[in-house]
């Protein structure tokens, strides 16, 4: 019985190729021989203590034993198993190994089970149990038996799992090698007209060798019938790695293309087989960006001239655009100053004119006084005007950043309008520094005009304030600049603030958040632009709903 049982366990695992199906199998062969509720074949984890099983054979009603499960729930025999020993117990409630879990065992529908360990290089590796719903006696030979479907199961499985893990690497090999985008191929040398293994053929190549070579349906070609004259070369080159084994990697036209590679190339051991493995892909590209680098470079101090000048004309022309962008803005502002001026200059002409006709002379130089006033009023308005809008280069002077602030004061007023504060706290003592002017008045009349734009329809307060600044190692870290002495100059409004996203863009040419046609978006890279070049820094410190500070640090003039 037992001889006919182990071949009918051969004749079912030989055709097997799933792990779940060998241990149903071999589940379903051993209740058949020795009887039982449940057959389970298990491996064992790597605490020596959880089984894992992918299925078992359960008799109908049983539950199966299928997933993971520790032994130590269920006595002590673990022990027993891990030094090799068979497990026999024929009353759970009565051998000393399991009376204490007597209820577990229980709850499995186990009154009486035998487990055959699996031992290799000195571990437990896997199980074999059979077990009984009622107390039972196990005879030897069932023992002997149970144990033999033990070894036979783990081979097979391990077999099996050999296979699966082969085919499954096959086909990570094949998706990988069809998926690359460097050709590969594998050639073999072999004899020709030449002489012994003086020609190769294309045994394997991927899809990706016709897109890199511009050569398809390489497989079974010879190289001296693909590329003709050209294949001498590439033959003493595949040919060396061949017989010294040293990989090599170059770069090299293929002419019959007109394609260049970079290439990769090993020998595949053993010897004997005359293989040589090659990956390559495409550098045509490369090459020819290469080509036109060395036809730049034999024009390229002529290029960068033009341009640096070409940039510098741009610069310039972007300073004067803002320039004007910024005069268009006070325009706004000055045409209604402008208004009441002329207002008081006619009123008082008009008013001069009736007094001489009616003869009354006495008291008409106070028209004439107040018209003048009112015109040397508009002329020093529109020079104003006139010294900002001019076009003029970059000329960094030593100066009192308070007096140009003073200066400037009126014109900032009139440009933010009525509706806005305008404070200026000057710092007592304060260092020079070295800038141009002209471009400190246009950043510092941006800043206002983003600052009025801000606190927009409702007005507010803008404060412009400078100070001295000592910059530590840290302190400088953080704007980014040397440490050092440096003066700072801060426009801050209460209007609506900046969220971090606006903050990280604002320095960026052409980027605003003012509707279409009010703004150019150049207005801050230009600020930031004149500051760097001051070797200063810009900083923005800003929160939403509450307002924003613009500071600029400038450098302390020493001289």
């Amino acid at each position: 019985m037992r001889q006919r049982a182990l071949i009918d366990l051969n004749d079912a695992l030989r055709d097997l190729r799933e792990i779940d199906e060998i241990a149903l199998a071999s589940g379903r062969i051993l209740n058949r021989a020795v009887g039982g509720n449940r057959a389970v074949f298990a491996t064992v984890a790597t605490d020596q203590e959880t089984i894992i099983t992918d299925r078992d054979w359960s008799a109908e009603g049983v539950a199966s034993l299928a997933g993971t499960l520790n032994l130590r729930n269920y006595g002590t025999f673990i022990d027993d198993l891990r030094r090799g020993d068979i497990v026999v117990v024929r009353d759970v409630s009565g051998d000393s190994r399991t009376r204490d879990f007597t209820a577990a065992h229980a709850e499995r529908q186990v009154a009486s089970f035998a487990i055959a360990p699996v031992i290799e290089h000195d571990q437990l590796v896997a199980i074999m149990s059979v077990s009984s719903a009622v107390p039972r006696e196990w005879k030897s030979e069932e023992v002997e038996f149970l144990q033999e479907v033990a070894a036979r199961t783990r081979i097979t499985t391990e077999r099996t799992r050999a296979a699966v893990a082969r085919r499954e690497s096959e086909a990570r090999y094949e998706a990988l090698f069809n998926a690359m985008d460097e050709g590969f191929c594998i050639i073999e040398f072999i004899d020709g007209q030449e002489g012994p293994l003086s020609d190769y053929v294309h045994v394997e190549a991927n899809a990706a060798y016709a897109q890199n070579s511009g050569i398809p349906n390489v497989v079974g070609q010879k190289v001296r019938q693909m590329v003709g004259r050209e294949a001498q070369d590439w033959v003493d080159l595949y040919k060396g790695v061949l017989d010294t084994g040293k990989s090599i990697r170059f770069e090299k036209e293929l002419e019959a293309t007109g394609r260049w590679l970079e290439i990769s190339a090993f020998r595949i051991e053993p010897r004997s087989r005359n293989q040589v493995a090659v990956l390559f892909n495409d550098l045509t590209e490369r090459k020819r960006a290469e080509r036109g680098l060395l036809e730049l470079n034999a024009t390229l101090e002529r290029r960068v001239g033009e341009a640096v000048t070409e940039r510098m004309q741009i610069e310039e022309a972007l300073r004067q655009s803002q320039k004007m962008e910024a005069v268009g803005q006070l325009t706004g502002g000055i045409a209604h100053d402008f208004n009441n001026l002329l207002g008081g200059i006619s009123g008082s002409l008009e008013l001069l004119e009736k007094r001489i006709a009616a003869g009354q002379l006495e008291g008409v130089q106070r028209y004439i006084t107040s018209a003048q006033e009112a015109s040397r009023r508009a002329a020093s308005l529109t020079q104003r005007l006139l010294a900002f809008s001019r076009r003029q280069t970059l000329d960094p002077k030593p100066l009192d950043a308070n007096k140009l602030i003073a200066g400037m004061e009126e014109l900032v007023r009139r440009t933010v309008g009525p509706t806005i504060a305008v404070e200026v706290v000057g710092a007592g003592g304060l260092w020079p520094t070295k800038v141009d002017a002209s471009q400190l008045e246009n950043a510092l009349l941006n800043l206002c005009i983003n600052a009025r734009d801000a606190m927009a329809p409702k007005g507010g307060k803008l404060t412009i304030e400078t100070a001295n600044k000592w910059l530590d190692d840290r302190a400088a870290r953080d704007r980014e600049l040397p440490p050092g002495q440096y003066i700072s100059i801060c426009v801050t409004d209460n209007g609506a603030g900046m969220a971090p996203d606006v903050i990280a863009r604002a320095f960026d040419p052409f980027f605003t958040t003012k509707p279409i046609g009010q703004g150019t978006g150049l207005g801050l890279s230009m600020v930031y632009g004149f500051v760097r070049q001051s070797n200063g820094q810009v900083r923005i410190y800003s929160e939403v709903g509450t307002g924003t500070t613009m500071c600029l640090y400038l450098p302390r003039h020493m001289g």
